[in-house]
């Protein structure tokens, strides 16, 4: 053993990050340390260190609920923005355009439905409000129509590309 190992043992499983003669109970859902009952900061379903729980309410941290959708409004929008670019795609003659413009909206399709559907399991959850399922199910809505009307104009310029091109 190495006298670093000494001065500095590893930690040990179990074992409360800031209270090591005392048995862990939770982990720190942000950075994973394990602590005791008396470390622990329950906040909305969620168990956070001291440090984490601080970074968080100063600004400087996300919480885990917080990364994985965009809300009801940004999923809303994303879809919008995918549903109103489709139609796009039948206007310029050419090809690559068309083929980019195409990518662009599966894109946001798939961005939308991903980001509709962590937010339904939020509120499924309980982190986010009742409201939050209406706007997860108008997400998914716009999202399926954004991919399918994107889809539906490339396979008219594939079929007819004389009637569609001016």
């Amino acid at each position: 053993m190495s006298d670093l190992q000494t001065v500095y043992p590893e930690p040990t499983v179990g074992v409360c990050a800031n209270h090591p003669e005392t048995e862990a109970e939770i982990v720190c859902e942000v950075c994973g340390d394990f602590l005791c009952g008396i470390c622990v900061l329950p906040h909305r379903g969620l168990n956070f260190c001291p440090h984490c729980y601080e970074r968080w309410r100063r600004g400087h941290a996300v919480l885990p609920d917080e990364e994985g959708a965009l809300g009801g409004v940004g999923t809303v929008l994303l879809g919008l923005s995918g549903l109103l670019l489709a139609p796009l795609i039948l206007v310029d003659v050419v090809i690559w355009v068309s083929l980019l413009l195409w990518l662009v909206c599966l894109i946001l399709g798939l961005c939308c439905l991903a980001s509709a559907r962590a937010l339904q399991q939020l509120v499924v959850e309980g982190q986010r409000a009742e409201s939050g399922r209406l706007m997860a199910r108008i997400g998914n809505v716009l999202a399926v129509l954004t991919m399918t009307s994107s889809c539906a104009a490339i396979l008219l310029i594939w079929m007819f590309p004389k009637a569609v091109a001016p």
